[in-house]
């Protein structure tokens, strides 16, 4: 178990910077249940909080939007990115960048957030209650290209690229290859 960080008094959240294989394989078993389309085993796999946020009909449509994700790539981003929000009832945390390529059916529903489309970094906070309980994932969200560089995973994209896309409303590529825009 790692050092604890004091934050105000309280409890502070535990940085476990070993290799946990258990937290290590969670974003991966989670891409392979979406894509079998087993929403609700990979559901399963998100903190309660995070569940929730799926669990309505938005939630289940983007889950159900989705093509196909593959994870290409997975590191051990928890010693130099721990998660920055505060997690007082967390007994263990571990972070991970992930290089993932997401296809999607409809790609309009992403107008406003044209990195969640083909190749893209997420970073996914993985977290355990207590000593007994399994891991989940706590939280998934996209990164900027300079933030990817320096964890080691770069896709070749740069910061002036990403903000032009995201600008002109492209939407990455179709499992075909062809660019998808909506804007």
């Amino acid at each position: 178990m790692s050092e604890h960080y004091p934050l105000r008094g309280h409890f502070p959240p535990r940085y476990v910077y070993e290799t946990v294989k258990e937290a290590e394989q969670l974003p991966s078993r989670y891409i392979n249940l979406i894509n079998e389309k087993r929403y609700d085993e990979a559901l399963s796999l998100l903190s309660p909080q995070l569940r929730r946020a799926y669990s309505g009909p938005a939630g289940e449509q983007a889950l159900h939007n989705i093509q196909h994700m593959r994870l290409i790539k997975l590191v051990d981003i928890t010693p130099i990115k721990p998660v920055v929000r505060y997690l007082p009832r967390h007994y263990a945390i571990k972070t991970y960048g992930a290089i993932i390529d997401t296809q999607v059916y409809d790609p309009k529903p992403f107008a406003t957030c044209p990195g969640a489309i083909g190749i893209q970094v997420n970073k996914f906070e993985v977290i355990k209650y207590t000593p007994e309980s399994p891991w989940f994932i706590d939280g998934q969200s996209g990164v900027p290209p300079a933030t990817a560089k320096r964890w080691g995973l770069d896709i070749g994209k740069n910061d002036f690229d990403f903000c032009r896309r995201y600008s002109e409303g492209s939407q990455g590529n179709r499992a075909d290859g062809t660019e998808v825009n909506v804007g």
